[in-house]
């Protein structure tokens, strides 16, 4: 009768994790090599995927400005508009999808919006219920600009 092999093998364990001669041996198709590859390689993927995801950052806060950018033609014929606002820790501008109708007159600079940051796009909710999603082209300190004006050579 044959043997049956156990998937998880606590051996796998104490053996280096990636020797040179087990990874050529798990190309050639080698068994207990495959599976201690196989074993380290989804360990090391558990620890790094949750830690590489980007910041997430949420809150409430005001409308710092609000900006057309580009121009419309019969190609591109929604505005695109640029927001700016502040957090606890940093200041962002987003922008939104170019083919995105937005009424600017929903949006009331220094008004309270909710943002939810999640990599490099944001989630934003008016005080009045109206959403967005937008895609962040800035980041910065938010005293950052006060400081560039304060630093800036005068005439």
């Amino acid at each position: 009768m044959p043997q049956v092999r156990a998937i998880f093998d606590p051996r796998l364990l104490t053996m280096p994790p990636l020797a040179l001669s087990c990874i050529i041996s798990a190309f050639l198709g080698k068994g207990a090599c495959m599976r201690r590859v196989l074993w380290w390689s989804s360990l090391v993927l558990a620890l790094v995927l949750p830690a590489a995801a980007g910041p997430k950052d949420k809150g409430t806060t005001k409308l710092k400005d609000l900006r057309p950018v580009g121009v419309t033609d019969k190609k591109n014929k929604h505005q695109q508009f640029e927001f700016t606002f502040a957090s606890a820790t940093r200041q962002y501008e987003c922008r939104t999808k170019p083919g995105e109708k937005v009424n600017a007159a929903e949006w009331m600079v220094g008004g309270d919006i909710s943002y939810e940051v999640n990599g490099d796009k944001i989630k934003l909710k008016s005080e009045s219920g109206k959403k967005e999603d937008c895609k962040i082209v800035r980041v910065s300190a938010p005293d950052a600009d006060k400081d560039a004006a304060k630093d800036a050579p005068r005439q």
